[in-house]
C-alpha cells in the first residue's frame, strides 16, 4: 500500500476516535463555569442586560446542591456528559455545579492524569464551597477515578462514585466510598462487569456510549446519589437557550486558543446560511472557551471553527436544534502543522473539486437492526457499516480508493479493521453548491458541500 494512503488511514483512525469520544490544570480543564452574570443563569438575550430583569422560562436553579465531576473515557471529551448535564438542569441543578475533567487520555490513567484530577476536584470544591463531590468515570475515566480514590485524602472528598462502562482496577478491593457500577451486555467494548463492593447494575440494551449518556443511566446514578429518582429523565425544553463551551485540539485535549467560532443559522432543508454575516463571532480564550450565544428554539446552526493562524481551512459543524441551555458545546480543532499529528492531518486529500465530510453521534453507536441512516438519499444501513461489534460512532465520506469515482459502498481492506469507525466511498462534487442531507433514525441534518481545500471539512453532529 502506498505510504500516503496508509498515513491517511492512520489519520482517519485518530480523527474518528477523537470525534466520537468512544469511551490539565484546573484552570484549563474547567468548562463548567456559568456565564458571568448576576444570578447564575443568563436569562436575557441582550448582552450585558441585568439578568434579574426580563427573566423568562427557566426556573431558578439550586446552587446549594453537591457538585458533580465527570471523567471521560479514552479520546473522549467533556461534551460526552452534555446531555446528562442538561438532564441535571431539567431537575433544578445549576449547570455551574456540573464539572467535566478534560485530560489527555492518550497517556492513560497515569500519575499526571490522576494528579490533574486531584487539582480539578479541589478547584470544584473551592469554587462551589462544597465539602464533597459526586464522581463519575466512563470507560478509561473509570480507571482514572479508581486510581484517584486509592488515596484516602482524595476519597474523603467524594460522597459517591459511579463507574460507567469501565473496569475494576482496584485489585478486587472494595472502593473506599459508596460505589455504583453500571454496565451492559450490549456493550461490545467493556462488556458486562462487576465492581467489588459496589451496587452493580447491568442493562441488556445499552451500547458503550449509552452506558454513560442514556436516560436510563441518568435515572440509575441520580437515584444512587440522592436516594430518590429524578423528577424527569427528559431534557426539558427551556428558554433562554444560552450556549457556551470549548474548542480543544484533536486528540491532545489542549485548549485551542485564539480560534474564531462563527455561528450561522442555516436552512434545515438546504444547509444554506440565512445571513451573509455570522449571528455571533467569538475568539477562544486561554482555556479554549467561547460563548455566550443565545439560540432560537428549533433553529439549525452551523458553527465554523476558524484557525486564526491560517494553517488549516475551517471545520464546519452542523448541529441539531438545542433544547435548553448548554455550557458543554465542544468543537475540535486541527493540531499545528509543525507537530507530528499535524503532519499526518496535512495528508488529507483536500481538493476544491470535492467535499470531505463526516457523520458523528456523541451519545450512541450506529447499530444495524436498531438504527437507520441515509446520506444524500443513499441508504447506508448495513452490517458492514453498523454491526454492533464495531460500535460505529463516526463515519467518513470521501473517495476512499482514489479512483475518481463515487463507488457508493463501504470501504474494505484496512478501512474496516477498526472499531468505532467506518469509511464510505461517496464522492460529492463541491459545485454546484448544495445541501447534503443526513437522516439518522428519522432526524435530519443538512450540511453544505464545501470545497475541502479552501472551504474546509463538514461534520454533522447528532446528539
Amino acid at each position: 500500500m502506498p505510504p500516503k494512503r496508509l498515513l491517511l488511514i492512520i489519520l482517519f483512525l485518530i480523527f474518528a476516535l477523537v470525534l466520537a469520544g468512544c469511551g490539565a490544570s484546573a484552570k484549563n480543564d474547567d468548562d463548567s463555569a456559568a456565564p458571568a452574570d448576576d444570578d447564575a443563569h443568563d436569562d436575557d438575550a441582550t448582552p450585558g442586560a441585568d439578568d434579574d430583569v426580563g427573566d423568562d422560562d427557566t426556573a431558578p436553579c439550586d446552587d446549594s446542591l453537591r457538585p458533580v465531576v465527570f471523567v471521560h473515557g479514552v479520546l473522549e471529551f467533556g461534551d460526552a456528559f452534555s446531555n446528562q448535564a442538561m438532564r441535571y438542569g431539567s431537575n433544578g441543578y445549576c449547570l455551574n455545579r456540573i464539572y467535566t475533567y478534560d485530560y489527555n487520555s492518550l497517556i492513560g490513567p497515569n500519575g499526571a492524569n490522576v494528579t490533574g484530577l486531584e487539582t480539578f476536584v479541589d478547584h470544584a470544591l473551592v469554587e462551589t464551597g462544597a465539602a464533597q463531590v459526586d464522581l463519575l468515570g466512563h470507560s478509561l475515566g473509570g480507571a482514572v477515578c479508581q486510581e484517584y480514590l486509592k488515596t484516602p485524602a482524595n476519597a474523603a472528598k467524594v460522597a459517591h462514585y459511579a463507574n460507567l462502562a469501565s473496569f475494576d482496577v482496584s485489585g478486587g478491593q472494595p472502593l473506599p466510598v459508596p460505589a455504583l457500577n453500571i454496565s451492559s451486555t450490549a456493550d461490545h467494548i467493556a462488556g458486562p462487569s462487576t465492581l467489588t463492593g459496589a451496587q452493580n447494575v447491568t442493562f441488556d440494551d445499552l451500547d458503550h456510549l449509552q452506558v454513560a449518556t442514556s436516560a436510563e443511566t441518568f435515572a440509575t446514578f441520580f437515584n444512587f446519589f440522592y436516594g430518590e429518582p429524578p423528577t424527569t429523565t427528559d431534557i426539558v425544553p427551556a428558554e433562554p437557550i444560552v450556549l457556551s463551551g470549548r474548542v480543544l485540539v484533536f486528540a491532545l485535549n489542549q485548549p485551542a486558543t485564539n480560534h474564531v467560532v462563527q455561528i450561522y443559522e442555516v436552512s434545515p432543508e438546504t444547509g444554506e446560511r440565512q445571513t451573509a454575516d455570522p449571528l455571533a463571532e467569538f475568539t477562544t480564550d486561554e482555556n479554549g472557551g467561547w460563548g455566550d450565544f443565545t439560540a432560537t428554539p428549533g433553529a439549525y446552526y452551523e458553527f465554523a471553527i476558524i484557525d486564526a493562524s491560517g494553517e488549516w481551512p475551517p471545520v464546519h459543524y452542523y448541529r441539531e436544534p438545542f433544547q435548553r441551555a448548554n455550557n458543554k458545546v465542544y468543537f475540535r480543532s486541527l493540531p499545528p502543522r509543525r507537530s507530528l499529528l499535524g503532519f499526518v492531518f496535512s495528508l488529507l486529500p483536500y481538493n476544491d473539486d470535492y467535499a470531505i465530510f463526516a457523520w458523528l453521534e456523541i451519545n450512541q453507536a450506529f447499530v444495524y437492526g436498531r438504527d437507520t441512516m441515509t446520506v444524500d438519499g443513499l441508504d447506508i444501513t448495513s452490517p458492514a457499516m453498523a454491526d454492533p461489534s464495531i460500535t460505529t460512532i463516526a463515519i467518513f465520506f470521501f473517495d476512499t480508493n482514489f479512483n475518481g469515482v463515487s463507488d457508493q459502498k463501504p470501504s474494505g481492506g484496512l478501512y474496516n479493521k477498526f472499531i468505532f469507525m467506518r469509511f464510505f466511498d461517496l464522492l460529492i462534487p463541491s459545485t454546484p453548491a448544495r445541501g447534503v442531507p443526513f437522516v439518522f433514525d428519522g432526524r435530519p441534518i443538512t450540511i453544505r458541500n464545501w470545497p475541502s481545500k479552501t472551504g474546509g471539512l463538514s461534520i454533522t453532529v447528532f446528539e
